[in-house]
């Protein structure tokens, strides 16, 4: 550090000792530009610990240290996962049902359990961050969830006698929508794990085990694209569920005519 009281600053080199950074001037997003151990420095600098975290919600801050802050994220993960996988299923009961819902909610479980993975992979942590994106793969996961354990329409004759049935095509339209959810999240997932090894390995992985390196901009470029891929498969999955709605409104104004 610098000065003293209020006009301390603190400052710390980087990983090739050829610049430093003003702790004080820090803001969220180029804490994370920083390499694994910059943030480790910076976990352990008084001025990021009493001022720049607690202004920014981060972890580690005063009070606390790097390994209790990657426990306490570890545990809001697993949280996480513990509330997918255990989320029963009420209509679907039979076996075959429950085990393809088992294997199709791994698309979830596994993106959850690679935010953990990658818990040891920093030194700054941002706890409502992870919570809000933790929660968008939940919610996704609620709408598959939702869309899966309705009850097998029961048809007879005459048709008002039927039970279950809650689209005009027998739930078929349904079916359609959560097979359109799983499939976007089985992309979504596959493009997270290509991305995750690309950084890893810093470059492509060939088919033969080597690595082609990229340069630091076609690395960044590739990145965006693979971000622009993952938003077109929640794009597909809202379209698909706003044209299930509109087909509901449309079953549900032919049911007030009748």
């Amino acid at each position: 550090m610098i000065g003293t009281g209020d006009n301390q600053v603190g400052v710390i080199r980087s990983d090739d000792k050829r610049s430093i950074t003003v702790v004080n001037e820090l803001t969220k997003s180029r804490i994370f530009q920083h390499t694994k151990t910059e943030q480790e420095r910076l976990a352990n600098n008084p001025i990021f610990l009493t001022k720049i975290a607690p202004l920014l919600d981060l972890l580690p801050k005063s009070g606390t240290d790097l390994a209790a802050s990657r426990t306490v994220i570890t545990q809001q993960i697993d949280r996480q996962i513990n509330e997918v996988k255990n989320k029963s299923l009420t209509n679907k009961t039979s076996s075959s049902d429950q085990n393809k819902f088992n294997t199709d909610k791994q698309a979830y479980i596994k993106q959850l359990e690679m935010l953990r993975e990658n818990v040891p992979n920093s030194g700054i942590y941002a706890p409502s961050d992870l919570a809000a994106e933790m929660q968008e793969i939940v919610k996704r996961f609620e709408r598959a969830h939702a869309y899966f354990d309705v009850k097998t329409p029961h048809l007879a004759n005459p048709a008002r006698d039927s039970r279950n049935v809650l689209t005009p095509d027998s739930n078929a339209s349904i079916n359609r929508g959560y097979a359109v959810f799983i499939e976007q999240e089985q992309r979504i997932l596959a493009i997270k794990q290509a991305e995750q090894q690309m950084l890893s390995a810093g470059g492509i992985t060939n088919a033969d085990g080597t690595v082609s390196r990229l340069d630091l901009p076609t690395l960044v470029a590739l990145i965006q694209n693979q971000a622009s891929l993952k938003q077109q498969a929640v794009i597909t999955m809202r379209t698909e569920q706003l044209t299930q709605l509109n087909q509901l409104s449309q079953a549900m104004q032919k049911c007030s005519v009748l």
